[in-house]
């Protein structure tokens, strides 16, 4: 749904605009380490991820990443 400031006002009142942060644009920044909402004044469009680490190996983890870092399409099986 498409929103104007008309209609931002019916819905949250005049002074609500107020309190919302301006950016300058949009970015798209993957970071899962160090996930900012906002970066040197744009907002990032990109989700943090809901799911946090867990204990354990991560061989296969690694394996995904290094593929997908050269481009590879088949991920090789870790022992």
């Amino acid at each position: 749904m498409h929103w104007n400031i008309e209609t931002i006002r019916r819905d949250h009142g005049k002074d609500y605009l107020a309190k919302v942060p301006k950016n300058d644009g949009f970015t798209c920044i993957s970071s899962h380490i160090d996930y900012r909402k906002e970066y040197k004044g744009f907002y990032n469009t990109y989700s943090q991820l809901t799911a946090g680490p867990l204990e354990g190996r991560i061989d296969i983890s690694l394996t995904v990443v290094r593929c997908r870092g050269k481009g590879k399409r088949t991920l090789e099986k870790t022992s």
